[in-house]
């Protein structure tokens, strides 16, 4: 005996165009260096990973920047978005213009 068909048709996945894409630092140049450890926080042993969320528009520039997970420390926090906001270019295009990049400061043992 045959199925009856479903009451609600299956549905196309969503588009991921929400979906952040991940950027790494690359390092002391390129488009996007890595921030340098804030001097107070250095002295004060502070250590931690903040992962920011931005957008971009399609020239690369940052709109908007915020901390998506905090590091802990509000002096890391905010001298990571202060500086990738002045500092970094985001890909340029017209394809996904959300981006998230995690920045870690983490003291030498020495």
């Amino acid at each position: 005996m045959a199925q009856p068909p479903p009451l609600l048709p299956l549905q196309p996945p969503a588009p991921l165009g929400n979906v952040p894409a991940s950027l790494n630092s690359t390092g002391a140049g390129g488009e996007r260096p890595q921030p340098p450890y804030p001097k107070l926080a250095l002295e004060q042993g502070q250590q931690g990973r903040v992962t920011l969320l931005m957008s971009a528009d399609v020239a690369g520039n940052i709109i908007s920047i915020e901390v998506k997970t905090s590091s802990g420390f509000p002096i890391l926090d905010h001298n990571a978005m202060d500086y990738v906001r002045r500092h970094w270019t985001l890909p340029s295009g017209s394809g996904a213009r959300l981006f998230e990049a995690t920045i870690t400061y983490q003291l030498q043992a020495g």
